[in-house]
């Protein structure tokens, strides 16, 4: 749904997210996040922003809010692998105790 259109709000989450991807090739993950954060404002059923957020999450020790939206992301399409598969990771590494160590 991140396509560009008239409508000012998917306008607005295809730029945020344009801008997010622009950040993170450049290794601004905190400027990525910021972006990619107001991309999901605008568009919160995206899975594509879901996906590209929880790796930046996980980058920064931001574990419980990548466990967050994958498991939005599990609730939004159950057959994406990629939101089970960090899932299981996160309890894994809970399991170890060692879920503050970043992926």
């Amino acid at each position: 749904s991140l396509q560009k259109s008239s409508g000012s709000a998917e306008h607005g989450g295809y730029s945020h997210f344009s801008l997010a991807s622009l950040h993170e090739q450049e290794g601004r993950v905190e400027d990525a996040i910021r972006e990619y954060e107001l991309a999901l404002q605008f568009d919160p059923k995206s899975p594509r922003i879901l996906e590209s957020l929880i790796p930046l999450y996980l980058h920064v020790q931001r574990e419980k809010d990548a466990f967050q939206l994958a498991r939005r992301g599990v609730r939004m399409d159950a057959r994406n692998p990629y939101f089970h598969l960090v899932l299981g990771e996160i309890y894994a590494k809970k399991e170890d105790g060692n879920l503050q160590a970043a992926m």
